[in-house]
């Protein structure tokens, strides 16, 4: 049995879409979308949450690390670092988005949801976004796959103009994005 101090005070319905994706059955089971059948029943018992961190294995962030970024959450950040620190106990995190924050903490762990291309240290794990299946919510319990045409129809994504404008546009942003973190303005990791 895996033992978790986790901040379960910040777990709140407006920070739902910020919630850490691997703890939401186990710390708010009533927000999925069908609590009798968990994301994965073999694992939800082999993990427990304590009160105090004394008994725990782990600590546990329970939002996304963008939100420790300032103000009160920041402290609650801090104050969770000491106490993993103190205890020689691994403080686990989760970040989502192509641009994650590391944690300066030694014991972090952080665990990211996208940028398999970032440059990214030991201390975090690439975990694959994962969700309900759509497809019987939105269509039932089936639906039909578009009949074959004798030319194929290509779905478009990307850009739309190959004009130097856009690119030079393109350029600016990842410049400017990159000088931001390298005067400390940016917390997110190098891309």
């Amino acid at each position: 049995m895996l033992h978790v101090f986790a901040d379960t005070h910040n777990l709140q319905r407006k920070y739902f879409n910020d919630a850490f994706p691997l703890l939401m059955p186990l710390l708010a089971p009533e927000w999925m979308q069908d609590p009798a059948k968990p994301a994965n029943p073999e694992w939800l018992p082999k993990i427990q949450l304590v009160n105090d961190a004394d008994s725990a294995d782990i600590l546990a962030l329970v939002l996304d690390f963008s939100e420790y970024q300032n103000g009160e959450k920041r402290q609650q950040y801090l104050q969770m670092a000491a106490i993993a620190e103190q205890m020689q106990k691994p403080l686990l995190y989760f970040t989502g988005g192509d641009f994650g924050i590391t944690a300066p903490s030694p014991h972090a762990y952080g665990i990211r949801l996208a940028g398999h291309r970032s440059i990214h240290d030991g201390h975090q794990i690439i975990m694959p976004t994962f969700f309900t299946d759509p497809v019987p919510n939105i269509l039932g319990t089936s639906w039909y796959p578009k009949p074959k045409t004798e030319k194929p129809v290509v779905g478009f994504s990307g850009k739309a103009s190959n004009s130097s404008w856009v690119h030079g546009k393109e350029w600016a942003a990842v410049a400017y994005q990159n000088i931001r973190r390298m005067t400390g303005l940016d917390p997110t990791d190098k891309q």
